[in-house]
């Protein structure tokens, strides 16, 4: 699986790609996964009119997508080492 790596106090933005259909038409839902505990919903995001922070998520945690690439983000500013997962995307 890919991965990204970032100093702490910066930022990461990471890609979540679909094939098959067209991912503007879908909600893209991120999760974070650490070792030993279950995945922990962080957002979803459909477009800038439509989209949801989890509960006690901070607002660093952003998303976005790319429609001309078929693609959707999630970018973490203020890169904290607790921040250091296995991030999932779902699209549905």
């Amino acid at each position: 699986s890919p991965s990204e790596s970032v100093s702490p106090g910066g930022t990461v933005k990471m890609s979540c790609t679909a094939s098959g259909i067209s991912i503007s038409g879908y909600n893209v839902y991120w999760y974070q996964k650490k070792e030993g505990n279950p995945p922990r919903y962080l957002l979803y995001y459909y477009s800038d009119n439509n989209k949801h922070q989890g509960t006690g998520v901070p607002d660093r945690f952003s998303g976005s997508k790319d429609n001309s690439k078929n693609a959707a983000y999630l970018t973490i500013k203020g890169v904290l080492t607790e921040d250091e997962a296995y991030y999932y995307c779902a699209v549905w």
